[in-house]
């Protein structure tokens, strides 16, 4: 092996072997890596602890976390807030303030709605609103409407082609509170239903369902409901069905409107209320309120 003439040197001048100065060499670089391994061994990465999952010893013996609970307690906790019931399908701000009513329309309030029917454009590729056919008035005691098209309008529309109704009313809230306003859709066809409050533009109710005479004919009712909370007046619904035209109840779908104070135990059929045309306001007498439905 070629020593290197440095290790030589120095060794003619200390007097001592070369081969002393090479082990002397080695055993300076071992240890110098040596240090330096155990300097970078020294700053090992530490991971921070959560501190909402972190466990601390407690007093006998008991693991509990930062927030006071056993882990039990904790889980426990957790499931509970994932098993808690959705909130209603009524958006927050009309279930938490109170809701005013609306300004009393012009004329005498009769048990009764209005409904108005619309044909969908017939060119289906453009975004065009519904057609208004025409306007009925129509007087029942409880409000639970049938599907079918008003006999009035019958020959301005195309029975079994879509079609949509909507159907406006009043109703009456003798004290403010918290009230459950509930639907239900059945009958003998298919259909789709929103609901909304006051002329606002958001749903407070959405419902859907299918119906088969042939595949489907047993299919139940759908039923929704809203807790809202409303000032003692007027308060006015809005109801838009979308199906296909029928001429014949039997033929239709159904919709039934109920409403229920905090303090009731049971939901009662909603009364409408509707203002009778000036010229037939006084050959019109209100009838009684039913709680049983009536589909008008």
């Amino acid at each position: 092996m070629k020593i290197p003439p440095q290790f030589q040197v120095f060794a003619d001048r200390a007097g001592v072997p070369v081969g002393l100065v090479l082990a002397a060499a080695g055993f300076i670089v071992l240890l110098a890596l040596s240090l330096l391994l155990g300097l970078t061994s020294g700053h090992h990465h530490v991971a921070p602890t959560s501190p909402r999952r972190a466990a601390v010893q407690a007093p006998g013996g008991a693991v509990a976390s930062p927030h006071g609970l056993t882990p039990t307690t904790e889980q426990a906790a957790v499931a509970a807030a994932s098993s808690s019931p959705s909130p209603t399908i009524a958006p927050a701000g009309l279930a938490n303030a109170l809701l005013p009513a609306v300004q009393a329309p012009v004329g005498e309030l009769q048990p009764g709605w209005q409904v108005q029917v619309s044909v969908p454009p017939q060119d289906q590729g453009q975004d065009l609103a519904a057609q208004p056919v025409g306007t009925v008035i129509q007087r029942a005691a409880s409000a639970s409407f049938s599907g079918a098209v008003p006999p009035e309008l019958q020959p301005f529309v195309t029975l079994g082609k879509p079609i949509r109704q909507t159907y406006s009313l009043y109703f009456s809230i003798p004290k403010p509170g918290s009230y459950l306003l509930a639907s239900r859709l059945g009958g003998n066809a298919g259909g789709s239903i929103s609901i909304t409050l006051d002329g606002r533009a958001d749903s407070i109710m959405i419902a859907s369902r299918k119906w088969s005479r042939i595949w489907n004919p047993d299919a139940p009712a759908v039923a929704t409901t809203a807790n809202v909370s409303l000032a003692p007046g007027l308060h006015r619904l809005g109801v838009t069905l979308d199906t296909d035209a029928a001429g014949q109840a039997a033929s239709a779908p159904t919709i039934d409107l109920y409403l229920k104070a905090a303090a009731d135990a049971t939901p009662e059929a909603l009364i409408p209320l509707w203002p009778a045309p000036a010229a037939s306001a006084a050959a019109a007498p209100a009838t009684s309120a039913s709680k049983e439905p009536h589909h008008g």
